[in-house]
């Protein structure tokens, strides 16, 4: 019975990271009654996008600047629905007003392409990260690949035989000029979806040899089915 599901990292968070939780409900029709973990408390949350054709929700939430120890995320809702959570730690990342941009969309006509939707940053060095949420119907065993230039951090399964498309598949990459970004996500079977992207600025333009510098200092996931 899945009203709430718990992550904890698996290993000590910097201080003065960004902590970014995105999350895929199986219930679009929930109340989300508590988005936050034991040590930094509540989250923001940035992006929340209905996935209307299966009736799921695509969540992104951030906490800026988080205090050092090993903090364990909870995000409760007011139904049982299942939950997959994708919980990532990036540093060096602007401590306040972190985000540069962000977007998502909800794909209600079946295919297998879809896109996070577009971001044009305003900000020249940025952390990246896009997701897609499906219904994950079974395939055979294939799952989303990105375009280039991203790389996938999580793949978070269906728990259907044979399992298809990650019902979360969440992915980053590093950037650095201003101009317009997406990722294109590749199905092997035709699909509807809810896509999301969200850029966060680097901290005060560090830089070497003139490259952005960011860094994934610990990740993790979990799931819960109703």
């Amino acid at each position: 019975n899945g009203t709430s599901l718990a992550v904890a990292m698996p290993g000590s968070v910097t201080a003065g990271s960004t902590l970014v939780l995105i999350a895929r409900l199986g219930n679009d029709g929930v109340t989300i009654s508590g988005a936050s973990d034991n040590i930094n408390g509540n989250y923001t949350q940035q992006i929340s996008r209905d996935q209307t054709i299966d009736g799921d929700r695509l969540l992104v939430y951030y906490f800026p600047n988080a205090a050092s120890g090993t903090p364990t995320f909870t995000l409760t809702i007011s139904a049982s629905a299942s939950i997959n959570l994708g919980f990532i730690e990036a540093g060096l990342v602007a401590t306040s007003s972190p985000v540069d941009q962000s977007n998502s969309a909800d794909n209600t006509v079946a295919g297998t392409s879809f896109s996070s939707s577009s971001i044009t940053t305003l900000n020249a060095n940025d952390y990246m990260i896009a997701a897609i949420s499906s219904d994950g119907t079974g395939n055979g065993g294939a799952d989303f690949t990105d375009s280039a230039g991203w790389t996938n951090r999580f793949a978070i399964n269906a728990a259907v035989t044979p399992p298809g498309p990650s019902r979360l598949y969440i992915s980053d990459r590093i950037v650095s000029a201003t101009v317009t970004y997406s990722d294109i996500f590749t199905s092997p079977v035709s699909i509807t979806s809810a896509t999301a992207i969200i850029a966060l600025k680097q901290l005060d333009a560090i830089t070497t040899a003139g490259n952005p510098i960011f860094r994934v200092n610990t990740s993790a996931w979990a799931q819960k089915w109703a």
